[in-house]
């Protein structure tokens, strides 16, 4: 099949994952969950699903509660796409997101620090 099936495929699993884990799933109070990106394998039977989690600490539980899901989710995913493969899905945590949290908590750290200089 051509790449841009791969792709219009994670898309839509992506979308339509993210409505599912929102309706489904109730997680620790005070994180935040998004689904950063889904790769699909070449022969369409894997789907990579990046899960970003902030605060970071909480990445084990939230991993720990989708990987419980995954039946439910893929179930429900293939009623919904209603293709004829429906890639398995495989949570992977997106580290990406806590990094761009820390980069920011640090850079407005700088920039008070420098404003209490200035005075």
């Amino acid at each position: 099949m051509r790449p841009y099936r791969r792709e219009q495929l994670s898309s839509l699993i992506q979308k339509e994952l993210g409505e599912l884990v929102i309706k489904t799933i109730e997680f620790p109070p005070g994180s935040l969950v998004t689904i950063s990106e889904v790769e699909i394998s070449r022969d369409f039977k894997r789907a990579a699903v990046w899960i970003g989690v902030i605060p970071g600490e909480m990445s084990d539980a939230v991993l720990g509660i989708l990987e419980k899901a995954r039946g439910s989710l893929q179930y429900e995913l293939g009623e919904t796409l209603r293709a004829r493969i429906v890639p398995r899905i495989e949570f992977v945590i997106d580290r990406g997101p806590e990094h761009a949290a820390l980069i920011e908590k640090i850079s407005l750290e700088d920039s008070l620090q420098e404003e209490e200089n200035e005075h």
